[in-house]
């Protein structure tokens, strides 16, 4: 019950009814109730009502079912399509459970019958008022919390992740010795760069793709898996030896492809070995097992750690359940790697599972369709020797070099031209079709969204391949709706990179 000295809560009224003599009557009997402060205004038909709500802010409107001219229901119709938060009662002379039905349907909050209102009634209303306005507020709240942390996300999107591709192309660059031999000391440093950039790619991807609904567009290609566990194997064997645990892992004699974005399902190996490593004892191993069985290929890896309950398995699944359930904040990571694995391999059509008990380890596992070895002419070929032109749209200059300097390993015959800006790439299309063009999303002035709208629209002999390559994981969902030839997102390996510009460029 309500305090004799608290203060009277405000609501804003709207009555709308023709009869002055039952306007006058309903507002003193509104302005009655105790603990209320009302502000009452009236409309003596539907149209004047519209009119009110246009001009003023309300909370409430009682609406009578017999007006002239439009009738209760089709103004409530009109309200419920401008104003769709705005709670409405409709009020009739007599009771009428087929006019109640439909004002309900048409989205009436109540329906009384004005000889029957009491002061009960009202005080309910305005208390159901209250609280789906309040209820209202911490939605539009949530709301703008939601669209703040998007736009967060989409600006670290884009600000971290040309950085990282910057590191990681010249890092990759300097170990391919394009610049020269390296000595020990100088290979081990770079080594330590690509690393740790990497580490941080994984970690900043982690954490962009909790963002709901912004999957990254997935980048299919024949995957030979044997050879995709053996690199991810080799990658995490340093950072098992700090713990002196060993890694078994016999290599399947024949190759085993499937289709697939090949940079994340290495990520759904990594989070199974990061995690093995992470809880295994020290002078433990762990194991890693390759297989095809049936139409499937099964990928699992075995630890021989503390384990997990059965009523705790499905929780690891859960976006940092892993972290709660085993503890993952004490031996570092984001409690996201099968969460996000999970997912990766949901989007491929595969299963995921784990097998665990407490005190006996646990067994990671994936399974996804197997495909047929892809026909030899599908495999890599010769170095590009005849004359091709690459145009590569990046406002970024680094970015811009690294993606030159990367693709012109693909042979020698390769002719490029680098623009930062929309304006600059629309000139050159219409001189002269480019064979293939990377293609940024984030540009000054028109955005490559535009120019992505304006090849789809050429004449199919003269439209370029486009590789579209971004941060910005909205954009990249955007620019897959105009019929790219293919989406990356930055940071790309070198590998990724190089296989789908190759096979753009030899189409």
């Amino acid at each position: 019950m309500d305090s004799p000295d608290a203060p009277a809560q405000r609501i804003s009224i709207l009555i709308v009814d023709d009869s002055v003599e039952t306007q006058q009557m309903f507002k003193m009997q509104i302005e009655a109730i105790p603990g209320w402060s009302p502000s009452v205004a009236v409309a003596k038909n539907g149209e004047e009502g519209l009119s009110r709500l246009k001009d003023g802010l309300f909370d409430l409107v009682f609406l009578d079912y017999l007006l002239p001219g439009a009738d209760g229901l089709e103004i409530l119709g009109r309200i419920r399509q401008h104003y769709p938060q705005l709670a409405v009662v409709m009020l009739t002379g007599a009771g009428s459970e087929r006019v109640a039905v439909e004002a309900m349907a048409k989205g009436a909050m109540h329906y009384l019958t004005r000889s029957e209102v009491s002061v009960s009634d009202l005080e309910f209303i305005f208390g159901r008022v209250m609280e789906m306005k309040a209820l209202s507020r911490e939605n539009e709240e949530l709301k703008v919390a939601s669209e703040t942390r998007e736009r967060f996300l989409a600006n670290i999107s884009h600000e971290m992740r040309t950085p990282l591709a910057v590191i990681l192309g010249y890092a990759e660059t300097l170990k391919d010795g394009v610049f020269g031999p390296l000595n020990d000391d100088q290979r081990k440093a770079v080594h330590g760069i690509i690393a740790r950039a990497s580490d941080l790619k994984s970690s900043l991807g982690r954490i962009l793709r909790l963002k709901e609904g912004a999957e990254e567009p997935l980048a299919p290609r024949d995957v030979e898996l044997r050879a995709l566990v053996a690199a991810r194997v080799a990658e995490v064997s340093s950072q098992a030896m700090t713990k002196k645990i060993s890694i078994h892992w016999e290599a399947p004699k024949e190759e085993i492809w499937l289709r697939g974005d090949g940079e994340r399902l290495a990520e759904v190996v990594d989070a199974f070995l990061s995690n093995a490593i992470r809880f295994s004892k020290t002078d433990s191993s762990v194991e890693v097992d390759l297989s095809r069985k049936g139409a499937e290929v099964v990928v699992c890896v075995s630890d021989h750690g503390p384990g997990i309950s059965q009523d705790m398995l499905p929780r690891v699944f859960e976006e940092f359940g892993a972290a709660k359930v085993r503890g993952m904040t004490k031996g570092g990571g984001l409690g996201l790697g099968l969460p996000l694995a999970k997912r990766i391999v949901e989007r491929h059509e595969g299963r995921i599972w784990l097998e665990s008990a407490p005190g006996r380890g646990t067994k990671a596992c994936a399974a996804f369709p197997s495909i047929a070895a892809p026909a030899a002419d599908r495999r890599p070929t010769a170095p590009i020797t005849s004359e091709k032109r690459v145009l590569i749209v990046e406002d970024h200059p680094e970015m811009g070099g690294i993606l030159m300097l990367v693709i012109s390993t693909l042979g020698p015959g390769l002719d490029f031209e680098i623009v930062r800006a929309a304006a600059e790439a629309e000139r050159i299309l219409q001189e002269k079709t480019p064979d293939l063009m990377v293609l940024d999303l984030l540009l000054p002035g028109m955005d490559g969204l535009g120019i992505l709208d304006r090849i789809r629209r050429m004449e199919p002999l003269r439209r370029p391949a486009v590789l579209v390559l971004t941060g910005h994981a909205e954009s990249a969902a955007k620019a897959q709706a105009l019929g790219p030839d293919a989406v990356l997102m930055k940071p790309v390996s070198k590998k990724l990179l190089l296989d789908t510009a190759e096979r753009l460029l030899k189409r």
